[in-house]
């Protein structure tokens, strides 16, 4: 688990230090949850997704990296983000919302894109797929920090 952790603090240090510019910082915190909540629409209309699978998923993750507070958050945040786009999809009654879906992903990505063009360098899953995860590790481990704080 040793491992795990320093791995962890080092990819949330490189994070941080691609996201300096206060704006930047900003339109992620808009921008990632947005495509995650995207993300969780559209798993609504995966007939075998199974969500506590991924819930238990996120948990041992966060768990992994050495911080019972993170997969805590980590785990309180995904059920009630999970409820809350149940509850939109069956408020539709016709399913999934895909417009709604598909305005959330690209409007999310064109902020995190956006916060880039201003802090003058390229969101690092261009080199590094892992940092697809690590933006809404990160977040929540802001959250984490405010709590403990």
């Amino acid at each position: 688990m040793r491992e795990a952790t320093k791995l962890w603090q080092r990819l949330e240090r490189d994070y941080l230090d691609e996201h300096k510019h206060a704006t930047n910082r900003l339109l992620h915190r808009i921008g990632v949850p947005l495509i995650v909540f995207s993300i969780l629409l559209a798993l609504h209309g995966v007939p075998w997704f199974d969500a506590p699978f991924w819930v238990v998923l996120g948990w041992s993750a966060s768990y992994a990296i050495g911080s019972r507070v993170l997969a805590t958050i980590t785990l309180i945040l995904f059920i009630v983000a999970w409820i809350l786009s149940a509850w939109v999809v069956e408020g539709t009654g016709s399913g999934v919302p895909w417009a709604l879906t598909t305005i959330l992903f690209l409007g999310g990505w064109t902020l995190l894109l956006y916060g880039h063009r201003l802090e003058g360098n390229r969101p690092a899953f261009r080199t590094n797929l892992v940092h697809l995860w690590v933006a809404p590790m990160a977040l929540v481990s802001e959250v984490k920090r405010g709590f403990t704080t």
